[in-house]
């Protein structure tokens, strides 16, 4: 009856009129919102749906794996174990000499706070607090950089990288005399490309040329003073009897222990299967996996993982 009469009004009342009706079907549909549940202020007015209707995902717990740190003394015997899963509660489990999870107070040669294992993803990492003396990973085969320090039955190496620069001089001659002899040389077109003189003329570019490495390894003393210097350029073989480095006074070396190798100007470190083992001190934090050794001080740990695996909450 009503929208028959609206047809009879004048034109600019029935546009209020539209309006009107407009607004009430707009406030109806507020009311039944506010009322279906609670919604933000933004919610209401874009339209969109309750925050407390939106499905709820639950976050997945990263997955640890159960683990357990043996401390072994020089005997090769267990003087302890640590379960790594209830320490790691705290969120990391400290190695030192003072306040930490593992203290062992009675090595001078452990920093108060010396390393640390956490949780990352899942996986145990170990890393160095910057400790005085250094944390040692065993390895079988790792590249080595200048100034990376090696630990063989407790003597202290540091490789050192000498890089000796070709005379170039002699070897550009050849190149740099490909215009015709004489005081002038001929006009050419810099933009020719059949033009030896391309461009400005003056730059040859060459590729990268070959480069003469040497190294030297040196040992360093107990103080921290340098000690026996070993240079080598291709291969240097250190153990106990007929090596280029002897070390016949120390009962924890090997006969052949280990070797550094120079390939294509890099040089590789490898473990020629020892009893004790070859160190190298981290430099950056280290995925701990199964079997793995470190020395910390002059403290040996074994890394081992164990079944089944724990939740981290």
């Amino acid at each position: 009856m009503l929208r028959l009469l609206s047809g009879l009004l004048p034109k600019s009342l029935r546009r209020r009129y539209e309006e009107y009706q407009a607004g009430q079907r707009a406030r109806e549909e507020y009311r039944r919102r506010l009322l279906s549940g609670p919604a933000s202020e933004v919610e209401r007015f874009v339209g969109l749906p309750a925050a407390s209707q939106a499905p709820q995902v639950e976050p997945t717990p990263t997955t640890l794996p159960s683990a357990q740190l043996i401390h072994i003394d020089d005997q090769g015997q267990t003087r302890a174990t640590y379960p790594l899963s209830q320490l790691m509660q705290t969120g990391r489990v400290l190695i030192g000499r003072g306040h930490a999870h593992i203290s062992i107070s009675d090595d001078p040669a452990m920093s108060p706070r010396h390393a640390m294992i956490e949780p990352i993803e899942g996986e145990y990492r170990l890393c160095d607090l910057g400790s005085s003396l250094g944390t040692f990973l065993r390895c079988q085969k790792a590249p080595v950089q200048d100034l990376d320090q090696i630990l063989i039955g407790w003597y202290l190496f540091e490789l050192q990288v000498v890089r000796q620069d070709l005379d170039l001089d002699s070897r550009l001659e050849p190149f740099n005399s490909l215009d015709a002899p004489g005081p002038t040389k001929p006009p050419v077109d810099p933009y020719d490309p059949t033009s030896p003189a391309m461009g400005s003329g003056d730059t040859i570019q060459v590729g990268s040329l070959p480069v003469n490495l040497q190294a030297k390894l040196v040992r360093i003393l107990p103080q921290g003073q340098k000690g026996e210097v070993y240079p080598f350029d291709r291969t240097l073989v250190i153990g106990r009897i007929g090596c280029d480095v002897a070390l016949s006074e120390n009962s924890y070396v090997s006969r052949r222990h280990a070797m550094i190798v120079q390939q294509s100007g890099r040089f590789e470190l490898r473990d020629l299967g020892s009893k004790n083992g070859t160190f190298m001190r981290l430099r950056r934090p280290v995925q701990l996996k199964h079997g793995d050794c470190f020395i910390t001080g002059r403290q040996f740990f074994r890394f081992e993982l164990l079944k089944p695996s724990a939740p981290v909450e």
